[in-house]
């Protein structure tokens, strides 16, 4: 199994999390490239503040 780096250069949370495709899948670079546009629009601090962080 190979381990690719996150795609965020800066940490949401002290927690480690992943998702996994195969090998090869080309479900890999879509997976970044949502990650990346929902943290460049804000929506993933929102989501983060909603589900994610202590209240």
């Amino acid at each position: 199994m190979k381990l690719f780096p996150a795609p965020l250069s800066d940490s949401l949370t002290s927690e480690s999390y992943a998702i996994a495709c195969p090998k090869g899948s080309d479900l890999t670079a879509e997976i970044n490239k949502v990650l990346k546009d929902l943290k460049d629009s804000g929506k993933l601090q929102k989501i983060m503040d909603e589900y994610i962080s202590e209240k």
